[in-house]
C-alpha cells in the first residue's frame, strides 16, 4: 500500500515503514526516489495515513476472533512476525482492544545440536514462522531421538533375530 500510495518502489516503501512505523514523529523527513525518477521527500504523516486503515482493519479483525475467547485472554495478545517490528503498533493495538499487547520475537534452540548462528540474528521477528516450522521439526527429532534411544535392546534383539534366520 505505502508503495502503491507514495508512487516508490518496494524497498523504499518497507524503509519508509520501518522507519516511521505508526508513530507521528517530527523529524526532517526521508528523501527517495519516486517510480517517476523524481526526487520527494516524506514524513511521518505520509506513511501513518497509509498505515493506520491497514492496521485499523486487522485489529478489527483480531478482535471478532477474540471475542469468543472474552475473559479468558487477560495476559493480552502477544503479535509476532514482520509486523510486530512496525513503531507503535503494540499501542496502537492496546488502544483499540482494551487488552494487554506485547512483543515477542521468536527463539530457536540450535544448542542442541551445536549449530553455529548467531542467536542474535535469529531473534528477528520477521522470521517468526520459519522459526516456529523450525522448532517443530526440531521437536520432532528430538523425540524421534528420544525413542530410538530407549529401544537399543530391541534394535539388538531384532538385529540378533534376523541373524539367526540367515543362519537357518
Amino acid at each position: 500500500d505505502i508503495s502503491l500510495g507514495l508512487q516508490i518502489n518496494e524497498e523504499n516503501a518497507e524503509e519508509l515503514k520501518r522507519f516511521f512505523g505508526l508513530e507521528l514523529v517530527e523529524s526532517a523527513g526521508v528523501t527517495l526516489k519516486t517510480i517517476s525518477g523524481e526526487t520527494k521527500s516524506f514524513v511521518a504523516k505520509d506513511v501513518v495515513e497509509i498505515l493506520c486503515p491497514r492496521i485499523r482493519e486487522l485489529t478489527v479483525l483480531l478482535a471478532k476472533n477474540a471475542v469468543a475467547y472474552r475473559g479468558l485472554i487477560g495476559g493480552g495478545l502477544i503479535l509476532t512476525g514482520g509486523g510486530a517490528d512496525l513503531k507503535g503498533v503494540t499501542g496502537f493495538m492496546k488502544d483499540k482492544l482494551k487488552i494487554p499487547v506485547h512483543k515477542l520475537s521468536p527463539q530457536l534452540d540450535l544448542l542442541r545440536n551445536n549449530m553455529s548462528i548467531s542467536y542474535d540474528e535469529l531473534k528477528i521477528s520477521r522470521y517468526a514462522t520459519v522459526l516456529g516450522l523450525l522448532n517443530l521439526e526440531l521437536n520432532q527429532v528430538y523425540e524421534m531421538e528420544k525413542k530410538d534411544k530407549k529401544n537399543i535392546p530391541s534394535r539388538y534383539l531384532s538385529s540378533f533375530v534376523n541373524w539367526l534366520r540367515e543362519l537357518a
